[in-house]
């Protein structure tokens, strides 16, 4: 998983390792962006919309009440719209910078994505 450029990116990563055989547990994308036309300039990461595999995703986006710069930034990345497609997708009032928000503050549930990541962790060590 990831953030912002590093989501989309890990995205992609999680589609590729499927492909090869590993299975990917939990995917987490914190505010991802990725297909801007200035990433597309910018960088070289692939542009086209990933298509995840993993056995849960978990997606949380950044809808602040009171946006800064960073936001202007992540919408000139272009944000990526994964509704329907994640197994959790919820937004919070944080901005696009605040990637530990994004990770640990409390979801629908009570719990954050690394709450859920850290339970699928130890559920796996336990067997």
């Amino acid at each position: 998983g990831g953030h912002s450029l590093g989501a989309w990116s890990g995205a992609h990563l999680s589609q590729r390792l499927s492909e090869w055989g590993y299975r990917v547990e939990m995917l987490v994308t914190l505010d991802p962006v990725g297909s801007g036309l200035l990433v597309r300039l910018g960088s070289r990461i692939p542009y086209h919309r990933p298509a995840p595999r993993s056995h849960c995703w978990i997606n949380v986006r950044a809808e602040p009440g009171r946006s800064n710069a960073s936001d202007l930034v992540a919408q000139l990345g272009r944000k990526w719209h994964a509704a329907g497609e994640p197994d959790i997708d919820e937004a919070l009032d944080t901005n696009h910078a605040n990637a530990w928000a994004l990770f640990c503050n409390p979801l629908h549930d009570g719990r954050s994505a690394a709450d859920h990541m850290f339970e699928s962790i130890v559920g796996l060590l336990r067997g």
